[in-house]
């Protein structure tokens, strides 16, 4: 069963689904191996608490950082928006596969869940969608939720 993943940036946030996030965190994750920002001890200490989100899912929050510093929020835009197309360009993803693939050492995430619950294959777009509202969120242009319907959370757990 998937559980649902705080997503913050300051005062705004947003709820997901924790096996749809850790799909989009890979492919996120894959680009930022690529440019290699682990060698970047700020993106090192955001990727690996981005690693443990995807592994643990519904225990523990997606918190992005509320002041951006240099050409840091351009690369997380970058970065997101790359997984988003990489998404996109296929129209559904095999879940067995994504269960074999998208792990992190020995370590399962919670993108498995999909497989897990006998699932064959899971379609992208709603995950694409969910990397432009983490973009939007970054940005700090995401639309306020609907009247009546705001969340507050007054304790956020850190993993």
């Amino acid at each position: 069963m998937s559980r649902t993943v705080p997503v913050f940036r300051g005062e705004s946030l947003f709820w997901a689904l924790d096996a749809a996030l850790a799909v989009w965190l890979f492919g996120f994750l894959d680009g930022a191996q690529e440019r290699r920002l682990e060698d970047d001890p700020w993106w090192a200490e955001r990727l690996h608490s981005w690693q443990v989100t995807a592994i643990v899912g519904g225990t523990s929050v997606f918190d992005l950082p509320e002041e951006w510093v240099d050409d840091r929020l351009e690369t997380f835009t970058t970065l997101a928006l790359d997984s988003v197309a990489s998404l996109r360009e296929q129209d559904e993803l095999d879940t067995a596969l994504l269960a074999k693939r998208l792990v992190f050492g020995d370590a399962t995430t919670s993108a498995s869940r999909y497989h897990q619950r006998k699932q064959e294959t899971v379609a992208t777009e709603p995950i694409a969608l969910l990397g432009e509202a983490l973009v939007d969120l970054a940005h700090g242009t995401l639309p306020p939720p609907p009247k009546g319907h705001r969340v507050v959370l007054r304790d956020r757990r850190r993993t």
